[in-house]
């Protein structure tokens, strides 16, 4: 389904996300969101989920080719 929301920009170049946007994107105020530009196209979308992969990416480093198994059974600490 495509829904079409209209804004408009303001003097100061800002431009207000509908309440239907900013609930399908899952955002809230003060939360990041990024544009996309591509062939004329602009995209809005949340960096929320990416701000949470960049802060646990690297978390669990290097598992040295352990099996998910082999790496349960040591924070077991068997």
């Amino acid at each position: 389904m495509v829904v079409i929301l209209e804004s408009r920009i303001s003097s100061s170049g800002q431009v207000r996300l509908p309440k239907p946007v900013l609930k399908e994107l899952g955002v809230e105020p003060g939360d990041a969101v990024e544009f996309v530009i591509e062939r004329g196209v602009v995209r809005v979308r949340s960096t929320s989920f990416r701000a949470a992969l960049d802060k646990w990416s690297g978390y669990l480093g290097d598992l040295g080719g352990q099996s998910v198994d082999e790496i349960i059974e040591e924070m077991r600490g068997r």
